[in-house]
């Protein structure tokens, strides 16, 4: 952790907004890490583009969509229209951690892309929670027929394999029919069955 007095000016705000777990805000707090870069940056401005972005597709649902259809959805308007995917080409460039610049990129690094289509999911009722890998973060959605795990960073490319409930990976072609179902960056959990 680091000491008070060593926390940069522009960093203040941010080291506020995560002194408390009890009311730490994840996305403001995100966006504030941005403040690093540009001292002036509203970090609150960049949760509200966020949040227009989730309004904007929300509009396009209809109000008793089922959960599976939300989810393919918003993979394509997160992927296909706006067009955000993993920056492959400057991974390890600071900005990739700065939601305002992969706001303006529509690239990032896994965790800032979670952080942005976690918060448009939760906007248009999906249940979502981040998944840490080894080396990757990855969001996993609940729907009644089982567990999607998105890669943030795929983008528009099609998974080649899928989650069963062993957390084993099975062979695409006897999954093709459950694949073809779900939107592409995503993998296909069944729900787990009780054992005795």
């Amino acid at each position: 952790m680091i000491p008070p007095a060593a926390t940069a000016p522009s960093l203040e705000y941010f080291r506020t907004l995560v002194a408390e777990d009890d009311h730490f805000i994840l996305l403001e707090a995100a966006a504030a890490v941005g403040q690093d870069e540009q001292p002036d940056l509203d970090a609150m401005a960049v949760v509200a583009r966020i949040e227009e972005l989730g309004t904007t597709l929300g509009r396009r649902l209809a109000a008793d969509a089922a959960a599976q259809q939300r989810l393919r959805m918003l993979n394509h308007y997160f992927f296909k229209e706006l067009g955000f995917a993993g920056n492959v080409n400057d991974y390890y460039s600071f900005r990739n951690s700065h939601l305002h610049a992969v706001l303006e990129t529509r690239r990032g690094i896994p965790i800032t892309l979670a952080l942005i289509y976690m918060e448009m999911a939760h906007q248009i009722g999906l249940k979502v929670a981040g998944i840490s890998f080894p080396g990757h973060f990855l969001v996993k959605c609940s729907l009644a027929q089982g567990e999607v795990i998105i890669d943030p960073m795929a983008g528009d490319h099609s998974p080649e394999k899928i989650w069963t409930s062993g957390c084993s990976l099975t062979d695409r072609r006897a999954a093709s029919s459950v694949i073809s179902r779900f939107p592409s960056g995503s993998f296909y959990s069944p729900p787990r069955r009780a054992q005795h």
